[in-house]
């Protein structure tokens, strides 16, 4: 074989293994000029560069051919990319001699992405790619590298990337006019990233009859992504090899759970608007340090079958039941698209040298909890303060009057001031947040107490020598802050609501209304009994 074939070759060999890395050109790259190469007279370089581009995005039919050109996709910041220099037998194969062409001639990568038999990797060079997607490995050695992007990886905007495939490349490159040699080489592979998933609270399902949220009873989570088209590249009739997309042969979505949730339960997996049976996903479920890990692993590629290759919607749900009631209540879930096969006690929060749980929720779903304060004061002298006053937690409508039945928290639904006038209604289920920042009314969206707006208290007996409250004390809760003035504690991670209630003594009042069965009662009596007297004996001295 002649030297030009043998560089001709070559230079098929890895402009295609670049098509196989998933370059895609914009339309008008083809226009652009190629940039000046060292003379063949000059012969070949003794050392080169390579200049990795990384693109986030789907390949394109475009052949690459070594020089710069204008790619269609986002820059991708932050992946590790490997350059591995190709040996033989004899060690580091030199493209600067004939029998270095001639010892890479035909050669290709087996179908894991591994070197052929008689070839192994050599020195290699890890390099991270910066803010503009780029990697630049520089004064290389002229020979052959492997290329390789590890598996398991997050970009900068911590989003799982699928990885593209390894490929071979020389470097130098024979030029596309092939008169000439590419000192630099310049290659952009493209490849999906996993969009963050979101997670949100569906319901609350309850071990008993009273609203609110109770140790026992069970949490709703509900946990969507999406499912990326990767690219697949297939080798056509004429032996290239031709872009092609897939759906990811495993895809994992993972959650870890509040200390004071239970194990998760009833997980139900719907993939592409369809219920998957439990012999369609695999479930995995282990305890870190006191908290619930759950994995839920299904095969799109698998279930998509013959369907269109476009990217899909997956749904987890499952329920995990409340142990304790919590200060708050949040957490995140991850997707992957890759499967997850590290033993327990895996942690997706510090997963260590193991597999990473991929992209994470952008912020937690949480169930925010309210406290409630009040000070019962008499309403002539707010330095009185009055005990027994009982009172009811009830919805209220615009007006602000009670809707439906009292509420209640824990076993109770009606709370007692104490001596100093005072009492703490705790654990309110105040309302939920899902992992876009949305939030809505717990008691609205999930009680059903759809017309409602707003909480109130309702006291339901006065203290002794006082008048009851005239109407429903609606009740302001604002965000978490301490405030050390306040009667009663409270609690800075949560809402609070404060309310001041004065009453009115009944004294002076009650106390000069006319007496039913006094004196006056009896005069009238008397009276009448000698107005009878009289009329009697009058009669008898008639008769």
């Amino acid at each position: 074989m002649t030297t030009r074939a043998a560089r001709s070759l070559i230079a098929a060999v890895a402009a295609t293994s670049l098509f196989i890395g998933g370059v895609g050109v914009a339309p008008t790259a083809l226009s652009q000029p190629v940039p000046p190469a060292n003379s063949v007279a000059q012969g070949i370089p003794a050392t080169g560069n390579l200049q990795i581009h990384k693109i986030l995005g789907l390949p394109q039919n475009t052949q690459a051919d070594g020089t710069e050109k204008t790619v269609a996709g986002d820059p991708g910041a932050g992946i590790t990319f490997t350059v591995s220099r190709v040996n033989n037998a004899n060690g580091p194969i030199d493209l600067t001699k004939q029998e270095g062409w001639t010892a890479i001639s035909g050669i290709q990568l087996q179908d894991n992405g591994s070197l052929p038999d008689g070839f192994t990797k050599g020195e290699t060079t890890t390099k991270k790619t910066v803010n503009d997607g780029t990697a630049a490995f520089s004064d290389l050695p002229a020979g052959l590298y492997l290329v390789e992007e590890p598996a398991n990886q997050v970009d900068s905007n911590g989003k799982a990337v699928t990885p593209s495939a390894p490929f071979l490349v020389t470097v130098p490159m024979t030029n596309p006019g092939g008169d000439g040699w590419l000192d630099t080489v310049h290659i952009y592979p493209k490849n999906q990233v996993t969009e963050a998933p979101t997670k949100k609270i569906n319901q609350i399902i309850d071990s008993n009859t009273g609203p609110g949220l109770h140790v026992g009873d069970s949490i709703q989570y509900q946990v969507d992504s999406t499912v990326p088209v990767i690219s697949a590249p297939s080798q056509g009739q004429d032996g290239k090899l031709q872009p092609g997309t897939a759906l990811p042969k495993a895809f994992t979505i993972t959650d870890k759970l509040p200390a004071t949730l239970g194990e998760p339960t009833n997980i139900k997996v719907n993939f592409a608007g369809t219920e998957l049976q439990n012999s369609q996903f695999a479930t995995e479920a282990h305890q870190v340090d006191g908290r619930w890990v759950l994995r839920v692993q299904i095969n799109p590629a698998e279930l998509n079958g013959t369907n269109a290759v476009e990217a899909k919607q997956l749904s987890v749900t499952f329920d995990a039941p409340v142990t304790e009631i919590p200060e708050t209540l949040d957490n995140v879930a991850w997707a992957l698209p890759d499967e997850i096969t590290d033993p327990e006690p895996w942690d997706p929060e510090n997963p260590g040298d193991g597999t990473r749980p991929g992209t994470t929720t952008s912020a937690p779903a949480t169930l925010n909890f309210a406290d409630i304060a009040v000070n019962k004061l008499d309403a002539a002298n707010a330095q009185t303060k009055l005990a027994g006053a009982e009172f009811q937690l009830h919805r209220c409508d615009a007006d602000g009057k009670a809707v439906g039945d009292a509420l209640t928290l824990g076993a109770t639904d009606t709370w007692t001031t104490s001596d100093q006038g005072t009492l703490l209604i705790k654990d309110l289920t105040y309302n939920r947040v899902d992992s876009t920042g949305n939030a809505d009314d717990f008691w609205t969206s999930i009680k059903g107490f759809e017309n409602t707006t707003q909480f109130c208290l309702v006291e339901t007996k006065a203290p002794a020598g006082y008048a009851l409250s005239s109407a429903p004390v609606l009740l302001t809760f604002t965000a978490p802050v301490a405030d050390d003035d306040t009667a009663t504690p409270v609690n800075e991670a949560r809402y609070n609501a404060t309310a001041d209630i004065q009453n009115a003594k009944t004294s002076g009042i009650l106390d000069r209304l006319p007496l039913t069965g006094g004196l006056g009662v009896w005069l009238i009596i008397a009276f009448g009994l000698a107005l009878a007297a009289i009329s009697i004996a009058l009669s008898r001295k008639k008769a």
